[in-house]
């Protein structure tokens, strides 16, 4: 599975706690998630690939957990945005080929 920008939004169910929310709409709930956004969860999946910027709005993202896919590749701009990235874990991946200078 490719890994797009449009397909984790529009496939990942994301689980918010506490954002006050009024409205329960799932666009809402989603925008709101991705702004406040700490902990992403996406281990034991079938990724084999990322689209470069896939993560790019999740600006607060400080643990991306990616263990158990199929990742053979990584590009540099594979988790452009991600300032806040304190843990990434790609264990249980078979990624050969760094572009990421």
């Amino acid at each position: 599975m490719l890994l797009t920008k449009s397909a984790f939004f529009e496939k990942c169910n994301v689980h918010c706690c506490k954002t006050k929310l009024h409205a329960r709409t799932e666009n809402t709930t989603a925008t709101v998630c991705r702004k406040r956004m700490k902990v992403l969860q996406l281990a034991s999946n079938r990724i084999h690939s990322i689209e470069d910027k896939t993560f790019a709005a999740l600006h607060h993202l400080a643990s991306l957990h990616l263990s158990s896919n199929n990742i053979r590749h990584l590009n540099r701009d594979t988790f452009y945005g991600l300032s806040a990235l304190k843990r990434l874990y790609l264990d249980g991946n078979q990624v050969g080929i760094w572009n990421i200078f």
